[in-house]
């Protein structure tokens, strides 16, 4: 069991006022993917909007059982039906399988919403950390060319792998400075992505591995909150995509937390983690056109 897994499941307690429960996804080659799945005990009367998370664990580590803490918020604030998948990870299965399985995934669940209990008109958003941060940023990328049965209203990029160097625009190249400045950092040096290269196999010029690498326009992209750690080789791939969506007319948010290493919110516990907890749930609320008090997010998530 990884590390932001353990953490998860050390912290949570049978959840009494939340259904949760595993669901099969097909994919295309016949594997029967699992997912956790959690509703409210008591459906809203309103109808609920469907979430869909990916964990991280650069597509060779995790599960769904990852994100509990921030599922079972997001069910209690928003009465969502929140359902944390699974994809086939590398060495076993490489590039482009977990991308592959996410995007079935994402294609399954929204053409099935209303048989899980989600409303597709009350907004549908998948957000992941890290490598499912990747996954989301490339599956939305996608479905601008191959269009879902109801579109993403929302995407949630929490320190994201997201961009070649190729990719910046001329004017925000010296921007580009994180893989330099953060190379050997905490829990995620610049090293890393050499490793994680060799493992899966990705192809850097595939609009599978980077949400750049598609050539439509980033214009029509739904509402995007971003999360960016300080001390992290990603940072800048989180802030300068954050400028070309604002740039592209996309609405974007994005929180920097200054000193914090990569993915801080999963494996540094504090004040530090609970403020990422927090905003994740609040810009949830942006997302889905709602505004959630501190309290009521902190609540939720079990701080107070």
């Amino acid at each position: 069991m990884d590390t932001a897994t353990a953490a998860t499941n050390a912290a949570l307690a049978p959840a009494h006022d939340i259904l949760e429960s595993q669901l099969t996804v097909p994919m295309r080659d016949g594997h029967q993917s699992i997912a956790k799945i959690r509703r409210p005990s008591t459906p809203s009367p309103k109808g609920s909007p469907l979430i869909i998370l990916a964990f991280g664990g650069g597509w060779v580590s995790g599960s769904a059982e990852q994100m509990a803490i921030e599922a079972r918020a997001l069910v209690r604030v928003f009465s969502a039906v929140v359902v944390n998948i699974s994809y086939r990870l590398a060495p076993e299965h490489k590039f482009p399988q977990s991308w592959e399985d996410t995007w079935d995934n994402l294609v399954w669940l929204i053409l099935h919403a209303r048989e899980i209990g989600a409303d597709p008109a009350r907004g549908i958003i998948m957000g992941g950390t890290s490598a499912g941060a990747n996954l989301t940023a490339v599956c939305a990328r996608r479905a601008q060319i191959e269009p879902l049965a109801h579109p993403l209203t929302g995407q949630w990029l929490n320190v994201p792998t997201l961009l070649a160097e190729k990719h910046i625009p001329e004017k925000w190249k010296h921007l580009y400075l994180s893989m330099q400045q953060n190379a050997d950092a905490a829990i995620f040096p610049a090293s890393a992505l050499d490793i994680l290269q060799e493992l899966t196999g990705w192809d850097m010029a595939s609009p599978w591995r980077l949400p750049l690498n598609s050539t439509h326009s980033l214009a029509g992209l739904p509402k995007t909150y971003i999360q960016v750690d300080g001390m992290d080789c990603l940072r800048d791939d989180g802030l300068l995509y954050d400028e070309m969506l604002k740039a592209a007319g996309v609405e974007s948010r994005c929180d920097l937390y200054a000193g914090c290493p990569h993915a801080h919110a999963a494996f540094v516990p504090g004040k530090a983690a609970e403020r990422a907890l927090v905003d994740v749930v609040k810009n949830f609320g942006w997302m889905l056109g709602q505004v959630v008090e501190e309290g009521v997010a902190e609540k939720a998530l079990d701080l107070v």
